[in-house]
């Protein structure tokens, strides 16, 4: 006592302290030992390897809320949102689990999600709802309609085309209702879309898009390293409604990842941000993707090579590889006034007043 200057009663706190401290790290120790061995247990379980996943992402979950530092972590994510720099809705970054399809497993686990939502709901910042009723596409509701008497002419197509654009009108306007986008409310969300891959075909159609199409803002993304260069509001979207195959891509909205929803072989996603790497270039990073998908070991795969044709185009047709465009309202915060009247000249003509971010998305 006298050599470190301690009292008796700051002895005994230590004496104290020491066997609850290797009780806890006890606990600890066996806590991870135990997950372990219930990650073992679910993966060796003749069950679709999504939802497997999906059961385990869950499952954590629901052991997460319940710690101190999920509840400092959910207290900063709102004090951000509050400030005006929310995070979470950035369009860099790596794509949280909120933000993935929700309905990769539909059919599976759709009881198990749907008793286990308000915990998912109440670990996430985000409200997020992902709806189908959004094609946004040029050729693919035509071809779907029966065809009139005499087949397919132009005043037919322009007749369906205006159509499904009106169906696709109706359906924003539905989501903007149900989640109070817009008008007094003025809620900060991000608008995302997915488009689907399906086979080697459809890749190589993709790669000769970005080779092209999105020469410029691929280029501009590659040489800003460590920089969330898609957040910086310039040189990044699409400056024209786009096509891909028979795929409408919108202007204003910039390619932020390639993911795929359950790799093959575990159930795992998968993610590729599009941005600048210092160990290669982007294209490197999503040829390794489609290597890993073809050469995946799948047990109990139910793959005939006489009927089912390509192992790659089998696999993408269950495991697609997606391309994400995002348009965030931080990226149109701070695009310039001449790349706003560029996308839409129709509410800036004769006005100097900058336009919503919800009038912009319309």
């Amino acid at each position: 006592h006298d050599v470190w200057h301690t009292s008796y009663v700051e002895l005994l706190i230590v004496i104290v302290l020491l066997p609850v401290s290797i009780f806890t790290a006890c606990v600890r120790t066996a806590r991870d030992q135990h997950k372990g061995d219930v990650q073992i247990y679910l993966r060796r379980m003749r069950q679709p390897k999504n939802a497997i996943y999906e059961v385990m992402k869950i499952k954590d979950t629901f052991e997460c809320i319940f710690r101190t530092d999920f509840l400092f972590d959910r207290f900063s994510t709102s004090w951000k949102a509050w400030s005006g720099s929310d995070d979470s809705l950035k369009s860099c970054g790596l794509i949280t689990n909120e933000e993935f399809d929700l309905t990769a497993t539909k059919g599976v686990n759709d009881c198990f999600r749907r008793v286990m939502e308000p915990v998912s709901n109440m670990k996430s910042a985000l409200c997020c709802e992902k709806t189908g009723a959004l094609p946004y596409g040029i050729g693919v509701l035509v071809e779907s309609m029966d065809p009139p008497e005499g087949g397919w002419t132009d005043i037919f197509k322009d007749e369906a085309c205006g159509s499904a654009a009106l169906d696709i009108q109706s359906a924003w306007q539905e989501l903007k209702f149900r989640n109070e986008l817009g008008g007094v409310d003025d809620r900060n969300y991000k608008v995302l879309i997915d488009l689907q891959i399906m086979s080697e075909g459809a890749w190589k159609l993709f790669k000769g898009w970005l080779k092209n199409e999105y020469k410029e803002q691929l280029a501009y993304i590659s040489s800003k390293l460590d920089t969330d260069v898609q957040d910086l509001g310039t040189s990044c979207h699409l400056r024209e409604n786009t096509s891909v195959n028979d795929i409408l891509l919108p202007k204003g909205f910039s390619l932020t990842h390639i993911f795929v929803q359950s790799m093959p072989e575990d159930g795992k996603p998968y993610q590729i941000e599009v941005r600048a790497y210092k160990n290669g270039i982007f294209e490197g990073h999503c040829d390794q993707l489609l290597a890993l998908i073809k050469t995946a070991h799948v047990e109990d795969e139910e793959y005939d090579e006489d009927e089912d044709g390509p192992l790659l185009d089998w696999r993408l047709a269950r495991c697609p590889i997606n391309a994400r465009f995002a348009l965030s309202e931080q990226y149109y915060q701070t695009m310039s006034w001449e790349d706003v009247q560029l996308l839409c000249p129709h509410l800036t003509c004769g006005t100097l007043s900058r336009p919503t971010f919800t009038e912009f998305v319309d």
